[in-house]
């Protein structure tokens, strides 16, 4: 990087230039660890740190990208969901300042077929009131919300179905799955969760 300083005038009318500064560039620093497997349907995503010392403007390059990937050249964000099991082999994630490059070491992503073949079958009883006492008349469906914890649900299905008074819940990992459902309106209008009921698969 070279800066060049502004011109002067000494006292004897003279131009001249203060000053020269011809600092070489400094190449980016890229760092992380990317996850090593994953398995079908699961959401993949690795995201790089990386910094200039210059505080240079830095771009992002992949190299054998998987197919079921996205890449994102501004971040450095790879994410995706592959759809079956396989070895993803000799991919590279560097990133430039347009001078130099930094690129991290070649990994490897393993899709591993899971074991998520669980289910569990939930009915219920549709309200038929408004909190305020008044019938329900615009009721829309229900949302099932589940989770290895009973107050921190990682997944919510949503029945748009009013008449619908049971379902199955598929694809469940090993480990005990808490349930609870809720009602909703035609406006939005969502109840409160019922009491979490439990599954160990």
């Amino acid at each position: 990087m070279t800066t060049l300083a502004a011109c002067r005038t000494d006292s004897g009318g003279g131009r001249g230039i203060d000053s020269i500064d011809d600092a070489p560039n400094a190449a980016p620093t890229i760092s992380g660890s990317p996850p090593s497997t994953t398995t079908p349907g699961a959401l993949y995503e690795f995201i790089p740190r990386a910094s200039d010392p210059d505080g240079d403007s830095l771009r992002f390059e992949i190299s054998g990208r998987p197919s079921w990937s996205t890449f994102n050249p501004n971040t450095g964000r790879l994410y995706g969901t592959p759809g079956t099991s396989g070895t993803f082999d000799s991919i590279r994630i560097s990133v430039t300042d347009g001078q130099a490059r930094a690129t991290l070491p070649a990994f490897s992503i393993t899709v591993i077929q899971g074991t998520n073949n669980g289910t569990a079958r939930l009915s219920w009883v549709a309200p038929t009131t408004n909190t305020d006492g008044s019938r329900l008349t615009d009721l829309a469906g229900f949302r099932v919300y589940c989770g290895h914890l009973p107050d921190a649900p990682s997944n919510i299905l949503e029945i748009a179905d009013p008449s619908a008074r049971s379902t199955v819940v598929g694809g469940l990992s090993s480990g005990t799955w808490y349930f609870s459902i809720s009602a909703y309106t035609s406006s939005g209008t969502e109840s409160t969760r019922s009491a979490p009921a439990s599954k160990s698969i």
